[in-house]
């Protein structure tokens, strides 16, 4: 599922662990969510002490999904730049930038701003010219576009 994390310096997921108790075999099962360790300051996400990467401008939001960091920036007004979501491994290996996509709006200023898992458990980009974008957040292909308005 999708986390929003955007609460400042310092956010460290702490690690978990669920027992759950079989019916059948009357035995314990260990699930443990596996510990995502990252900071984010401004323009900069920090994995590890010698593992940082700096954008050009200031992160707006970073999701997890599926195990992958989706970061969004926040793009100035006076920019034009769509290409704004990267995507990193835990450990800060980076795996992709989207793609110029098509919009259903022309419009100058078309940031993506937000992002969602739908019913369908598809992670879900939207942007100001009224362009949603369904993408798989492992390669950053994407699925399909609709439009929001």
């Amino acid at each position: 599922m999708l986390n929003a994390i955007n609460r400042g310096i310092g956010l460290i997921f702490n690690t978990y662990i669920l027992h759950l108790k079989s019916k059948k075999t009357d035995s314990v099962h260990l699930i443990q969510k596996l510990t995502m360790a990252y900071s984010k300051n401004g323009n900069q996400i920090t994995f590890s002490e010698d593992n940082s990467i700096d954008f050009e401008y200031p992160i707006e939001e970073i999701f997890e999904v599926d195990g992958i960091l989706v970061v969004t920036l926040k793009i100035p007004n006076n920019v034009r730049d769509r290409r704004n979501v990267f995507a990193f491994s835990r450990t800060g290996d980076f795996l992709w930038q989207i793609k110029d996509v098509p919009l259903y709006h022309n419009g100058d200023f078309c940031p993506f701003i937000g992002a969602l898992v739908n019913k369908q458990n598809e992670f879900v980009l939207f942007n100001w010219c009224d362009t949603a974008v369904i993408i798989d957040p492992q390669t950053g292909n994407v699925i399909r576009t609709y439009q929001t308005k």
